[in-house]
């Protein structure tokens, strides 16, 4: 077996999965719609773009992700100071400063 070759399989089977879609996608802008062949060319779609990314990895020789649990959320209220932060270091510049006095003034609205 050659190095390149699952790299190509999946390579070609993510192609037709992604044909198979966009098929089942024009169908449906069409007004033929059916949901269950929809549904199989997006499961079908999902699978063969794992598998590609898979393949890459191997082909790259790095480690697949790991599929365990995900990661805990972060503290809320550790991102709303995050943000807080960054809010209090923002500086605007002369250009927000002008638009804001022109808005303030009534010489910019969103009237027409």
């Amino acid at each position: 077996m050659a190095n390149g070759e699952p790299l190509a399989r999946a390579a070609a089977a993510f192609g037709a999965a992604a044909r198979r879609l966009q098929e089942a996608r024009r169908a449906a802008s069409l007004g033929r719609h059916d949901p269950a062949a929809f549904d199989t060319a997006l499961a079908a779609y999902r699978q063969a773009a794992t598998a590609m990314q898979q393949a890459r990895q191997e082909a790259r020789g790095a480690a697949p992700p790991p599929t365990g649990a995900a990661s805990p959320p972060p503290d809320p209220l550790a991102v709303f100071r995050r943000a807080f932060e960054a809010d209090a270091l923002f500086e605007p510049t002369a250009r927000l400063r002008f638009v804001k006095w022109l808005v303030t003034t009534g010489r910019l609205s969103d009237e027409r």
